[in-house]
Order: C-alpha cells, then sequence, then structure tokens
C-alpha cells in the first residue's frame, strides 16, 4: 500500500484527481485534512489510524510520529495540534515522552510541556517563527506578564536578557514554569511570581479552559470555550510590580492588556520603560480591541506602534518609543 501511495502522490494528475475526488467527498475540513496526511503520512508511523479518524470509523488514537513521539488519545478536536508537532519536527525540535511528561530540546534549551497539546504552538510562535524578535534583548531587564510555561522568559535569556520577572497568575501552569527555569539552571536569571497583574487591586475569577494558554479573566474571551475550572484569585495594579526601570514589558494576558495600558497611563509610567512593550491583543468587544490598544500607547507615548494581525480576534502589537 505505502509503494501505490508513494507513486500515486508523486505523479501531478493523480494528485489533481486525488484532491477532486477527495474535495467531492468530505466536507472542506475533512478534505483539507485528508489531502494533508496524504503529504505528511510519512511522518507518521500510523498513519492509517489518522485516516480512519477522519472517516468517523475511529474516534481516538495515540499517534505515533516518525522520530517515536507519541500523541495520545488524538481525536478531532486536537487535529489542529499535528501542524504543530510536524513543523517543529521538521525545524530539527527534539520532542521525548519521558514517563508521564512531554520534554521539548531546542536551542539548547528544555522545556516540559503541560500535556499534548499546552504548549507545542508556544514553541513554534517563539523559537520558530520568532515573534518576539523585533527587539534586541541583550543585557535588558524584562518583565513578562502572562508567562505561561516560561517559553517567553527562556527566549529571551537566550537572546542576551540580562534578567526576566514572569508574573503567571495559572497556578497549574506556574509549577510548569519554575520547573523549566529550574531545568535550564537559570533561577539566577528568571524570578517567577504566582500574581496577576491588572490596574487594581482587586479579586478575580479565573477561567481555566483545556487550552491553557487561553485561561482568562473574561468570560466574553471563553465564552466559546470549554470551561474546567473556575479559580479565585488576586490581582495586583502593574504599577505596584513596577520597581524598578526595565527595558522591555511584554504582556499576553487574555484580555487584561487593556488594563495594564490603562494603569500605566493614569501613573505616568513611561520613564520607567525605557525601550518599549511587545504586548498580545485581543478583540475582546467593542471598547477592548486593537485599535484602543494602540490608541493608549499612542497617549502613552510611544511613537513607533507596530501591529501584526494573527486572526481576526488576537495579533502582536510592538510599540517603540
Amino acid at each position: 500500500m505505502k509503494i501505490k501511495i508513494n507513486f500515486f502522490l508523486k505523479n501531478k494528475i493523480s494528485i489533481k484527481v486525488f484532491n477532486t475526488f477527495i474535495n467531492i467527498l468530505f466536507d472542506p475540513v475533512t478534505s483539507k485534512r485528508i489531502k494533508w496526511l496524504a503529504k505528511e503520512y510519512k511522518n507518521i508511523r500510523n498513519w492509517f489510524d489518522l485516516l480512519l479518524i477522519l472517516l468517523n470509523i475511529k474516534k481516538k488514537t495515540d499517534v505515533v510520529f516518525k522520530n517515536g513521539f507519541k500523541f495520545q488519545e488524538l481525536s478531532k478536536n486536537y487535529w489542529r495540534y499535528l501542524y504543530f508537532y510536524i513543523k517543529a519536527f521538521k525545524n530539527n525540535v527534539i520532542i521525548k515522552n519521558l514517563g508521564t511528561k512531554i520534554i521539548v530540546q531546542i536551542w539548547g534549551l528544555n522545556l516540559q510541556l503541560i500535556d499534548n497539546i499546552n504548549g507545542i504552538y508556544q514553541i513554534n510562535e517563539i523559537f520558530i517563527d520568532e515573534n518576539y524578535n523585533k527587539f534586541d534583548y541583550k543585557n535588558k531587564i524584562i518583565i513578562d506578564i502572562g508567562g505561561f510555561i516560561g517559553d517567553t522568559a527562556l527566549y529571551f535569556i537566550s537572546e542576551g536578557a540580562k534578567k526576566v520577572y514572569v508574573y503567571e497568575i495559572n497556578r497549574e501552569v506556574f509549577e510548569i514554569l519554575k520547573s523549566n527555569i529550574k531545568m535550564n539552571n537559570l533561577e539566577e536569571k528568571i524570578i517567577p511570581f504566582n500574581i496577576g497583574v491588572s490596574n487594581n487591586y482587586k479579586e478575580g475569577i479565573l477561567n481555566i479552559t483545556e487550552i491553557k494558554g487561553s485561561t482568562s479573566l473574561y468570560h466574553e474571551f471563553n465564552e466559546k470555550m470549554n470551561i474546567m475550572e473556575k479559580q479565585k484569585i488576586n490581582l495586583v495594579p502593574f504599577k505596584d510590580i513596577l520597581k524598578e526601570s526595565i527595558d522591555i514589558l511584554k504582556i499576553d494576558c487574555e484580555g487584561c492588556e487593556y488594563e495594564i495600558l490603562e494603569n500605566i497611563l493614569e501613573n505616568s509610567l513611561l520613564e520607567k520603560i525605557k525601550e518599549g512593550i511587545i504586548l498580545e491583543y485581543h478583540n475582546i468587544d467593542k471598547n477592548r480591541n486593537s485599535e484602543y490598544a494602540k490608541k493608549l500607547l499612542a497617549d502613552i507615548g510611544f511613537d513607533k506602534i507596530y501591529c501584526e494581525i494573527k486572526s481576526n480576534f488576537l495579533g502582536l502589537i510592538y510599540a517603540k518609543r
């Protein structure tokens, strides 16, 4: 069967016939996935099991990649993560199952992912696509709000940062963050805090979804996701964590970016942020969106503002003085 498939997919006319046939038989999403599998099947040992999932013959399977890494209990819901793993492998990223842990080796670093789906997207975004490469981090002091598993903090240190103060509000994720700092012997350079940052001292409810990177305080942000847990948390104003001048502020906190920018503006904190801000914006509603984020940054005093759109819902903004 492999020989026949290999021959079939090398023939341009056959590929066109194959694609037309698939488009007729299946809905657009399934069609796209089958065509992707036809291109990537050599990277997956049990690719036929994946085909059975797409044909609704099986509901779940453990995907075994060519390099031996196992993605446990893949279903249609998690199909998109296959793309991220294949992309990582093609960029020489080593990913291993060590007991119940998933360990990624990249740029001389070791990172533990939370599970099959939480962390692999960020590995691609930060280390392969290098979405944060718009600044020079050498010898810089950075505050990282929304530190997740420590991926951006480790990236900053790899790029020469002097020190990174990391804030991660989710208690489960924070434990992985601490473990990743320790695993790379960077306790003196990366300082973690299990604190939520906002515009005031207040309590909140953290909506924890199965997509840990999309955990948020805002119901509007999570209303289409499966909320697994609601966690009571305490928030502090940004002005009170800014104890010394820093070079760069990174914000990726699933909606709280607006309150942090408002706090910077209200307290005239521009002089304590020497170089710039990188933030992931989220279009939550008509009042909290990319245009409002850019307005706040301009009002704060940044005159070089660049927006990179990722989807209809989010993107990155780089602001420099």
